[in-house]
């Protein structure tokens, strides 16, 4: 998903700056060129910070509830689910869950 997303930017990117050197229209290029690159540059940085999550994986309180109501949890991906006739259960434990925290 990295991959596609940066191509995307720098295809994105070099079409805007080349129809803006064309145009002569250099400062909105440069505005684009930092702003996208500003955009990058955050999502680089949110996709490190859920990478190098500390801490157990399934520990926290949505999936504990989705094991409790007869869902699972993936431990590799710490994805958790619940089928909907679950909904009602699941909703339960979130709400007793908060109150105790």
């Amino acid at each position: 998903m990295y991959n596609a997303a940066r191509f995307r930017v720098v295809l994105i990117r070099r079409l805007f700056l080349r129809q803006a050197i064309k145009e002569g229209t250099m400062r909105t290029a440069m505005i684009f060129l930092a702003a996208s690159t500003a955009t990058l540059l955050l999502s680089l940085g949110t996709a490190q910070a859920q990478q190098t999550k500390k801490g157990k994986p399934c520990s926290n309180l949505q999936a504990q509830c989705a094991v409790k109501v007869g869902g699972s949890c993936d431990p590799q991906t710490n994805r958790w689910r619940y089928s909907e006739g679950q909904a009602m259960r699941f909703n339960d434990c979130i709400a007793t869950g908060t109150r105790q925290q």
